[in-house]
């Protein structure tokens, strides 16, 4: 094996470490991961190219992301402490480093890509199904309230944040969906559908508001080219999505927790946070307290 072909091992295993920890929210294991693949792609493009800088870093997304976090930085140093906005620009720093990871090499094409995002998609799974059975284990062995299958709580052996696994979930959710347009899936068939309706069962679960809603109108987009294409399939996949779809009305047509954190937000009294004074036992609903933030 020669020093490139190492180094490509090299960064397909910093890739799917990385994976791992930022699903798994292990922060050490993610900032080292991460500085492994920069290291290692800079590297390799000297290596190929015989220079350290690769042309894919003159790209208008990197610029943007640059320029965002500046902008982030002066709005921190000018409104913070000093001690305060470090730490949250420390913390803001992957706004830079997970694009300029990307960017540094040569290293990502096509093919690499749609073997990464397999691993993305089986460790996302794997993962969740840990949750669950911890869930499980709780409600029927802990007796333990329903709670432990929602939200935070789902996600809490991993001392995870539920919006962002959501967001990670969306990814991979996306990603299904389109291959199944292309008919290429993950292992076989059955199994890429199976994994659909588990993905959609734990957005469901997470009960991100927005990432449900794009979820239900991926399903409507998807179903629609289900329908105006003519394959041998369609009526397997057609079946898959509207079952999807069907689920999706199901749960936010009926009284549930879910659904509830919908109906939530009309509930409310939206004259509630025009007053000037609040008593801290108050309750704000999702859409108050954020109107209350801004």
């Amino acid at each position: 094996m020669n020093t490139s072909k190492y180094l490509d091992a090299l960064l397909y295993l910093w890739y799917v470490i990385f994976f791992v920890s930022m699903i798994c929210c292990f922060r050490a294991i993610s900032s080292i991961s991460l500085a492994l693949i920069l290291v290692t792609g800079f590297l390799k493009n000297k290596i190929d190219t015989g220079s350290w800088f690769n042309m894919n870093l003159k790209n208008s997304f990197l610029i943007a992301c640059c320029l965002f976090y500046l902008l982030q930085a002066m709005g921190l140093l000018l409104t913070a402490p000093i001690h305060e906005s470090t730490k949250q620009l420390q913390l803001k720093t992957a706004i830079i480093f997970i694009p300029l990871a990307i960017c540094c090499s040569n290293y990502l094409n096509g093919q690499v890509r749609q073997k990464l995002m397999n691993w993305y998609i089986w460790i996302l799974a794997v993962v969740l199904l840990y949750c669950l059975l911890i869930a499980l284990h709780k409600y029927f062995f802990l007796h333990a309230q329903n709670d432990v299958f929602f939200y935070h709580q789902f996600v809490s052996p991993f001392k995870q944040h539920a919006v962002q696994v959501s967001i990670f979930l969306f990814a991979g959710f996306v990603y299904l969906l389109e291959k199944t347009r292309t008919k290429i899936y993950l292992h076989n068939k059955p199994v890429h559908l199976l994994l659909i309706i588990y993905f959609t069962c734990c957005i469901l679960l997470l009960s991100s508001k927005l990432v449900i809603l794009f979820s239900g109108a991926c399903f409507v987009y998807y179903f629609i080219l289900a329908l105006q294409k003519k394959s041998n399939n369609r009526s397997i996949i057609f079946t898959a999505l509207l079952s999807g779809l069907v689920m999706l009305i199901l749960v936010l047509s009926t009284q549930n927790r879910i659904s509830k954190r919908f109906n939530e937000i009309t509930s409310g009294d939206m004259n509630l946070i025009q007053q000037q004074n609040f008593d801290p036992g108050i309750y704000f609903n999702g859409l108050q307290f954020r109107l209350l933030e801004g």
